[in-house]
């Protein structure tokens, strides 16, 4: 992997110009290197590369240069900043006192991704075609005033999309303005950082850097291991595709030693196309890790690099917006639920699912509410008829203004679905119940159509956060018709509800 090491040798070059500073003065002979220890050969090497080290004399003296003192400075100083390190709990955790001017948080550095970027055009990852082809691409203007940053809005939680551009300066082949955050052909990084419960993240900040992340989850990797040169040895899972690509995964430990990251790097069309990639090559994986080892496997968040651009994003869990408390709307002669027939039972369901963490059982209590409020409906009008409940129809539990109208910013709805009977809701949210509540359902071949049904299962996972964000609001509504009624009829009278 390209990346695999870039952290163990810049701590290398570090020691290395370190010990030569405080042990020798500056300036240790290259025959005496060795001495140091079996690695300074190499961390010699690329300290050359970088201009932190020069080779003067016959024989050769290794001095470490202005720029060498400069980034063993930085250094020291960078480590007597502990909130710069990732948090040893793991999770999104950042430096608090950073002024951020919004929640996308930008690198810290983006010295690791050059060297990344570096190493992809030494290998033949990244080639001169795919550079030809960013510069062509066309430019965006800026978004904010300050810098080009995309997060998608939405009113209840789900998978919200984030990216920041690296703006070139105007006379570099990608300058001119912000190249496209959505990403062009070419090689990618996805790391995916995974959690578990109680985790330390600042649920409404999005960390473009997976470096400044470390993850956490319930799984303790082997103790660590070197190679013969001092490098840190990284678990590798190795996926040969269909396609006839190999491909490898890294698996990173945190601080404890467990399973924090995973990362990879390949090609793609564009910055979705790598995630998605991703996430349906490790699903396997994941889902047999949570079943071997009877533990949850979380995903925190998934980060994304274009390597040619260095364009950062990445997808996250949203968290829920904050909300003001009214107590007006609870005062009177005291609160009597008794008298609000099943509305405990129903808004139990309510509470299930917006405290849990999975976005399927969140669906799946959201529709109960839908589908018990239906039931509820039609034994009221059988005993009303004096039929047998079963007999009478669904629809017709349903008023005529009963429709979808969603006027959020942020609604789960397209502009066409506006006006759609909630019948047809539920009809169409039934048939996704059935999907999330069974293996299989009775017109498939769970052995000839596997295949098919499990691409299937993952498209409709992609889908999860806007089939529970319409579930919930179809329980919502129905909820308030039921039990809330003069708001209802309020909200469809309001011009400006």
């Amino acid at each position: 992997m390209i990346d695999a090491r870039w952290r163990e040798e810049k701590e290398q070059i570090l020691e290395l110009l370190y010990r030569i500073q405080a042990d020798h003065n500056g300036r240790l002979p290259e025959s005496e290197v060795l001495k140091i220890g079996p690695w300074a050969a190499d961390a010699a090497r690329r300290a050359e590369r970088l201009w932190c080290l020069v080779a003067k004399g016959s024989p050769p003296v290794l001095t470490v240069t202005y720029r060498g003192r400069k980034a063993l400075e930085a250094a020291l100083a960078r480590r007597e900043e502990p909130d710069y390190q990732p948090h040893p709990f793991g999770g999104s955790i950042i430096h608090v006192e950073t002024e951020y001017g919004g929640p996308v948080v930008l690198p810290l550095s983006y010295e690791p991704y050059n060297e990344l970027k570096e190493r992809a055009l030494e290998q033949g990852v990244l080639t001169q075609e795919d550079l030809d082809r960013v510069a062509r691409s066309p430019r965006k203007e800026p978004e904010e005033p300050e810098e080009f940053r995309r997060l998608e809005e939405l009113s209840f939680p789900g998978t919200r999309g984030f990216a920041a551009p690296f703006r070139f300066r105007d006379d570099h082949p990608f300058g001119g303005g912000f190249l496209d955050p959505a990403g062009h052909e070419g090689p990618y990084q996805v790391t995916v950082t995974l959690t578990r419960r109680g985790a330390p993240d600042v649920a409404y900040m999005y960390v473009t850097d997976s470096y400044a992340m470390e993850g956490d989850s319930h799984l303790h990797l082997p103790p660590e291991q070197r190679d013969e040169d001092g490098a840190v040895r990284v678990p590798l899972l190795t996926y040969a595709t269909p396609e006839g690509e190999t491909l490898e995964f890294q698996l990173l430990a945190n601080q404890q030693g467990r399973l924090g990251q995973i990362r990879t790097v390949f090609r793609a069309e564009d910055a979705d196309d790598a995630r998605r990639k991703a996430y349906r090559l490790l699903n396997p994986f994941l889902c047999d890790l949570s079943y071997r080892y009877d533990v949850p496997i979380e995903i925190l968040q998934w980060n994304v690099v274009e390597l040619a651009t260095l364009t950062v994003s990445g997808t996250k869990q949203d968290d829920f917006r904050e909300k003001a408390f009214d107590p007006e709307q609870f005062l009177g002669d005291g609160l009597s639920y008794a008298e609000l027939p099943n509305y405990e039972f129903f808004t139990r369901l309510y509470r299930e699912g917006a405290n849990s963490s999975s976005v399927d059982y969140g669906f799946l209590c959201f529709f109960r509410i839908a589908e018990g409020v239906i039931e509820f409906r039609r034994k009221r009008v059988a005993e009303q008829e004096g039929k047998p409940w079963r007999e009478v129809p669904r629809p017709d539990v349903f008023s005529e203004d009963e429709v979808v109208d969603d006027d959020e910013a942020e609604s789960p709805f397209t502009p066409e679905e506006q006006g759609t009977p909630l019948y047809e809701l539920y009809k169409e949210l039934k048939e996704e119940r059935n999907k999330v509540g069974h293996a299989f359902l009775d017109n498939e071949d769970p052995v000839g159509g596997y295949g098919d049904i499990i691409t299937d299962r993952l498209e409709g996972e992609e889908q999860a956060g806007t089939r529970r964000a319409r579930a919930r609001y179809l329980a919502r509504r129905m909820l308030r018709s039921e039990f809330w009624p003069s708001d209802e009829s309020e909200q469809a009278n309001d011009p400006t509800s």
